[in-house]
């Protein structure tokens, strides 16, 4: 154990790692130029690039709440800029950041910057205000457009990793998140490094479970309901057969689709939803500030919320900023 908080091999595990993603950078140069010589008509997307450090974020970003897998973070470089942060464990770090490198795309979440620290991964990315999830399909049913709209936006994103032959399996509906100017990004977080074979005619279902469950929750809502009585159209409940049955190629030629509108039509939900959440969140610490106090000689209800993993609290500067690495 003191081997490994040593300054001289922390230095040498730094060196190893960032040598090592240098040469991957330098490789998918190399197979960008190659590619474009054979095929001219093919777009190449640049290799994304971003701060990688050995140390804690606390450093760099201010902490200001935990909501979920979500940590909100403001950056002290530049002025009031906020920032999505998330963890996950440290299992394979150069294999996880040439993946990262890689999905540069309008609609996947801007990396800024990616974090070692004890035995966690922290990922920076650009701060989108809500998830998929947050979205009350349930009291505020959407219309067609609506979902058109947002799967489109999605499969955008999705379509360009899996060109990448990156697989998708693990990501998760509070991966597809929204702002408030009207973008819909996925996070990159929960990406994987293993490839896929024929990733546009794989099995929708079985590569992009995540598409189905989110095709699932905005129709389940009018499911039971006729056309006639505001019920799905044929081509809707077609479309959501074929996130069972069919491809990604299946899912982007549908004709379902061609409903879609442009994204910034959804900024009145998306900022109906986050003025919700936020008037929930106030209404529940003003029903702990109207509490009377608790008996003399009771437990107290005020006891502070935990701090998140990785707050500063549990570290300074002067700890330890990088990880064991075999």
């Amino acid at each position: 154990m003191d081997q490994i908080l040593s300054p001289q091999p922390l230095r040498r595990i730094k060196a190893k790692v960032l040598n090592s993603f240098q040469r991957h950078l330098e490789r998918e140069n190399s197979s960008v130029m190659n590619s474009s010589r054979v095929n001219q008509t093919t777009s190449a997307q640049p290799t994304k690039m971003f701060v990688i450090k050995f140390e804690t974020p606390w450093r760099d970003y201010d902490y200001i709440k935990r909501r979920g897998q979500i940590i909100l973070v403001r950056q002290r470089s530049s002025y009031f800029r906020l920032a999505n942060m998330q963890e996950s464990p440290a299992s394979n770090v150069i294999q996880q950041t040439k993946v990262l490198a890689r999905v540069s795309h309008p609609n996947i979440a801007s990396i800024y910057g990616l974090y070692c620290y004890t035995d966690k991964i922290l990922l920076v990315t650009e701060h989108l205000d809500i998830s998929f999830e947050q979205l009350d399909f349930q009291s505020y049913a959407l219309e067609e457009w609506e979902m058109a709209t947002i799967v489109a936006e999605a499969l955008k994103g999705l379509t360009h990793i899996y060109s990448m032959n990156i697989s998708c399996r693990n990501l998760k509906m509070a991966d597809l998140r929204l702002s408030v100017n009207g973008s819909i990004k996925l996070s990159p977080e929960n990406v994987g490094h293993h490839e896929v074979e024929n990733p546009m005619f794989a099995p929708a279902l079985l590569e992009l479970p995540v598409l189905e469950e989110m095709i699932g929750a905005m129709t389940i809502s009018r499911y039971h309901l006729t056309s006639a009585d505001w019920g799905w159209s044929t081509d809707a409940l077609s479309f959501l057969s074929w996130s069972r049955s069919g491809s990604l190629q299946n899912l982007i030629d549908h004709c379902f689709l061609r409903e879609a509108v442009s994204p910034r039509r959804l900024i009145p939900r998306i900022r109906f939803t986050l003025e919700m959440e936020n008037s929930a969140a106030d209404d529940g610490l003003l029903s702990m500030e109207c509490r009377p106090p608790p008996a003399p000689g009771s437990w107290s209800y005020a006891t502070p919320p935990a701090h998140p993993p990785g707050h500063p609290i549990y570290g300074s500067g002067d700890m330890m900023d990088g990880i064991e690495m075999s």
